[in-house]
């Protein structure tokens, strides 16, 4: 088994479940933590990112999103 996000539904249960009244921050946080500790555990895997003002390195970004996938 490998680490996977942890979903919405799975948020709203703990939400639910737990009585915690968890706020949208509070899942915005939850998601952007999770994404920080999967990057770690699997960096290969890890969204690249780029600075909005490195206008090239956006451009490329992009051209690399918008190539089609192999088929498998």
């Amino acid at each position: 088994m490998a680490p996977n996000p942890i979903s919405y539904t799975e948020i709203e249960a703990f939400n639910r479940l737990t009585c915690a009244q968890l706020r949208a921050w509070d899942i915005a946080l939850i998601r952007r933590l999770d994404i920080a500790v999967l990057a770690v555990l699997n960096p290969s895997k890890a969204p690249k990112t780029v600075s909005a003002r490195d206008g090239k390195g956006v451009l490329a970004l992009i051209r690399e999103k918008a190539k089609p996938k192999p088929a498998a």
